[in-house]
């Protein structure tokens, strides 16, 4: 009987110490994917975008809500391999970045990248 609970309660709190840091990629996991897999870097940026524009805000690697509206002005001729290409490159050049979450990261790069004139 004390098997079932501990394996339970070994579950749990496996669950709790994965999640703590609330993010499913880093910059790190991020930038091995920009060297390794292009499919599958692409598809997480273009994630992240698409959820800018639903959701109209997303927290910047500082932890503090933007509009994108008022931050990112994509052209409308950019194309998604771009905003990958912005990305990775951003993960190039700040290494010392990477151990943040890479939804913020490429936030970050791609509002670098298309800032709205101001």
């Amino acid at each position: 009987m004390k098997t079932p609970k501990l394996a339970v309660l070994l579950l749990i709190s496996g669950l709790v110490a994965t999640s703590a840091h609330g993010q499913f990629w880093d910059g790190n996991k991020a930038y091995d994917l920009c060297k390794s897999n292009r499919t599958a870097i692409l598809s997480y940026v273009i994630g992240v975008y698409d959820r800018e524009v639903a959701f109209g805000t997303i927290p910047d690697v500082t932890g503090k809500p933007f509009d994108p509206k008022e931050f990112v002005c994509l052209p409308v001729d950019v194309r998604a391999g771009q905003l990958a290409d912005v990305v990775c490159q951003h993960l190039e050049k700040h290494p010392e970045q990477r151990q943040w979450p890479a939804a913020a990261l490429a936030s970050d790069a791609i509002r670098k990248a298309w800032p709205c004139k101001q």
